[in-house]
């Protein structure tokens, strides 16, 4: 769903980048391993693009369902 993201603490150029609030996808990690991952890089937001390939790269079990 495409929505104006600056009303949630973007600035305006960031905003235009992120226009969509969340993406579809069921994730399940064991929680000491998600915090791990979490306090790797604080700037991460985005499951797909950092932190799941940084478990993969971990050489964390990873598994993946379609």
């Amino acid at each position: 769903m495409r929505v104006d993201t600056a009303r949630f603490g973007l600035s305006e150029s960031e905003a235009e980048s992120r226009p969509f609030l969340a993406s579809m996808g069921i994730y399940v990690f064991n929680y000491a391993r998600l915090v791990e991952l979490l306090e790797t890089d604080n700037s991460w937001v985005d499951f797909g693009r950092e932190i799941i390939p940084a478990a993969i790269e971990k050489i964390h079990r990873s598994s993946s369902f379609i």
